[in-house]
């Protein structure tokens, strides 16, 4: 099985939440900072929890997220009125959300958390993808693209106003076309 079939499906699996046990729950919501911490936002009622990590991978995945990024995990509710989290299956982030230009000249349009439009160049024809993404190493993530005829995977490393996509060719998994961006809206 190659190493991209062997990602989309690690990917896909770690994105439905399941119960293990009685204590875990589904968490999600916008994560805020305050006082050098992180709050949990859930956009359902409006609650605040503080959230902290319970595993390592949790911990990395947290670290990496900014105020008013979106996180879906796993994790438990405790007594004292905070989020112990275990997982973080998929988050939006916010730094991601607008438009931005490729080398290329092409705009990618991330309208929210889980569409992007994207317009070459030398064309007016829009073609719509839906995107996830999921923690990867020490300062990227995992981004899973997809729409009717194509489904593509890419590990994105974000910088303020900066980003860069590396793809994966779908028969070997290894790396072809990297996409380096800069963002046009504030």
């Amino acid at each position: 099985m190659n190493r991209l079939l062997l990602a989309i499906i690690i990917f896909v699996a770690s994105s439905v939440a399941i119960e293990v046990n009685a204590q875990s729950a589904q968490v999600s919501g916008i994560v805020l900072q305050e006082n050098d911490g992180h709050i949990l936002l859930r956009t359902n009622d409006n609650r605040r929890f503080p959230l902290r990590a319970a595993t390592e991978e949790a911990a990395a995945a947290l670290n990496k997220l900014h105020a008013r990024d979106y996180l879906f995990g796993t994790g438990e509710f405790t007594d004292h009125g905070e989020v112990l989290l275990t997982t973080v299956d998929y988050v939006g982030l916010q730094g991601l959300v607008g438009r931005w230009k490729d080398q290329s000249g092409a705009i990618l349009d991330f309208s929210n958390f889980k569409k992007v439009q994207i317009r070459a160049a030398t064309s007016s024809q829009q073609i719509a993808f839906n995107y996830s993404i999921s923690p990867a190493d020490a300062d990227g993530w995992k981004v899973f693209f997809s729409n009717n005829s194509v489904a593509s995977l890419a590990n994105l490393t974000l910088r303020e106003r900066k980003a860069q996509l590396q793809f994966f060719d779908s028969n070997t998994g290894q790396p072809n076309a990297k996409i380096q961006m800069n963002k046009l809206d504030p």
